[in-house]
């Protein structure tokens, strides 16, 4: 089954330098501006949340050095029960 995807259309500016440079990007892969522009999105929007998840990541970690009562079972952690 496959699923249909909507698309918005969106329209912005960019200097001309940039849109020279997408445009030889387009011709030397053959794919059109708009795809080349959505691969750019998707990977900037996945770098986004790599830096967020990380972000948490460490504000998480903090936490749970300064919090003496996370810390208490620990030295639990390599145990052996059986």
């Amino acid at each position: 089954m496959q699923t249909v995807q909507s698309y918005d259309k969106v329209t912005f500016t960019i200097p001309h330098f940039l849109n020279q440079q997408l445009e030889n990007l387009k011709n030397e892969f053959k794919i059109s501006k708009s795809e080349v522009l959505k691969n750019a999105v998707e990977e900037y929007l996945q770098k986004q949340e790599k830096i967020r998840m990380e972000k948490s990541i460490n504000m998480m970690m903090g936490e749970y050095k300064n919090d003496k009562s996370l810390t208490e079972f620990t030295a639990l952690d390599s145990e052996d029960f059986r």
